[in-house]
């Protein structure tokens, strides 16, 4: 069988940085969860100590959060004793993009079941809300965005979908004091079934003028990690 290779590789993932927490996740919310502002990275650079050799490496230490920039969470990110992102099977992070265009809806609320039915979502398909994201600016200010109520969550999860993503800074509501439910429903009605929740994507975009598109974005193997950093794409087809 010959191999088919995509017509279009759309990168979903933006360029990691030092200063990805406060451009993301804003000074508020990184105060909240006792984070610091910037990555710690060191680059260690060797020479030789003689000018004719041609030698020269380079290496780096980078310190990177699991839960920021695109990154899939594991069940134990909110399920005590759940599995982690090691026990995935490589298989949900590549699927069909099923893509929920949510930015005409109020910033900071939830997606209601109604508006999901609208889209033919398939069992098997990678479900991927794209909001209004608006990363925090100010002191004090929370990341907006929309967001599923625990209703569409479930329909989605008992269809269910392989997975399901969002380029919101989480796939429930910012971390406000008048939080509107209790507890992270979004967030459980998927992990729960070890359905991968996967936030902060980047550049959904371009995916509204296409019609067949696989999402790939496989997670580091962390031995019991809570979360992963991956490199998200879409594989565009004729």
């Amino acid at each position: 069988m010959p191999i088919v290779l995509p017509r279009r590789i759309i990168d979903l993932s933006p360029t990691l940085t030092e200063d990805l927490p406060r451009r993301l996740w804003g000074t508020e919310v990184l105060a909240r969860f006792g984070f610091s502002e910037t990555l710690n990275w060191k680059h260690i650079v060797r020479r030789p100590p003689n000018p004719n050799w041609k030698a020269y490496i380079a290496n780096s230490f980078l310190e990177l959060p699991t839960h920021g920039g695109p990154h899939v969470d594991g069940p134990n990110h909110m399920i005590e004793g759940g599995a982690s992102v090691a026990d995935y099977s490589l298989d949900l992070f590549v699927g069909p993009i099923s893509l929920i265009d949510a930015r005409r809806l109020p910033l900071n609320e939830s997606v209601p079941l109604e508006f999901i039915r609208n889209y033919h979502i398939s069992p098997g398909d990678i479900a991927i809300l794209l909001t209004g994201f608006v990363p925090p600016t100010r002191q004090g200010e929370l990341p907006r965005y929309q967001y599923l109520s625990p209703e569409a969550a479930e329909y989605l999860a008992e269809l269910p979908v392989k997975a399901y993503g969002t380029n919101g800074w989480s796939v429930d509501s910012p971390p406000r004091d008048d939080h509107p439910r209790g507890g992270p429903s979004v967030h459980l009605s998927f992990l729960r079934r070890r359905i991968p929740c996967i936030e902060q994507l980047h550049n959904l975009e371009p995916l509204l003028d296409e019609e067949n598109a696989v999402f790939v974005g496989l997670p580091l193997k962390i031995h019991e990690g809570n979360g992963s950093p991956i490199r998200a794409a879409a594989f565009v087809y004729e």
